[in-house]
């Protein structure tokens, strides 16, 4: 964020019935958070589901001020319980584009230049792997190398059932196609609502679905 910024945090799937001052959405329910000064935000969490927050001022979600909320409910109400065995803190998956500069830059360029709105490639959890390019130092050579993080991991046991909660902050004009290598996937909630289950081999999210 650059200095004389605000920012404002939106809660993504909450309708904020009774608080909607604290949605979030800067310039139309509440005004940027000034640098240097602090705001709370409180509301009642009461909209069961995958959802997730957001910064809502210029570029700052999508150079990363984001991350998930899930709010759980329990077992013995949850319409979908008998579909799972267990529904795991660590098996949130949250995906975003991995750019080669700023967004601003790219979006920037894109418009105004003979940029392109994709990205370079994806990230799971902050994690993933893609090519990058430089120029060698005083020459006029372009030299490919590939950046490896450590990819995400996500630990099962065979023989049960696990909720996968899946949420995109995809910023680029860019859907992606989430498949697991050797396994149907059984979609039970779309946006943080339950839907009538459905098998498939693959499915795809834009940027903001869950």
């Amino acid at each position: 964020m650059k200095n004389g910024e605000g920012t404002s945090i939106h809660w993504h799937g909450l309708p904020q019935r009774n608080s909607p001052y604290m949605d979030g959405v800067s310039m139309v329910t509440q005004c940027p958070i000034s640098e240097f000064t602090s705001f709370r935000y409180e509301f009642i969490a009461e909209h069961p589901g995958t959802h997730w927050w957001h910064a809502h001022s210029g570029m700052h979600r999508a150079d990363g001020v984001y991350g998930a909320l899930i709010i759980r409910e329990p077992r013995e109400v949850d319409k979908q319980s008998a579909l799972f065995d267990y529904d795991l803190s660590e098996h949130v998956i949250l995906t975003h584009d991995w750019l080669d500069q700023t967004t601003l830059d790219k979006f920037a360029a894109h418009h105004f230049d003979n940029g392109n709105n994709r990205p370079e490639s994806v990230l799971i959890n902050g994690k993933g792997r893609r090519q990058s390019y430089y120029n060698v130092t005083g020459q006029n050579d372009t030299v490919s190398e590939a950046l490896y993080t450590a990819r995400e991991v996500f630990n099962v046991k065979q023989g049960f059932r696990y909720r996968f909660r899946v949420i995109s902050n995809a910023i680029t004009n860019a859907a992606l196609k989430v498949s697991v290598d050797g396994h149907n996937l059984t979609i039970i909630a779309s946006d943080g609502g339950d839907i009538e289950p459905v098998d498939v081999d693959a499915f795809v999210i834009y940027g903001g679905e869950r």
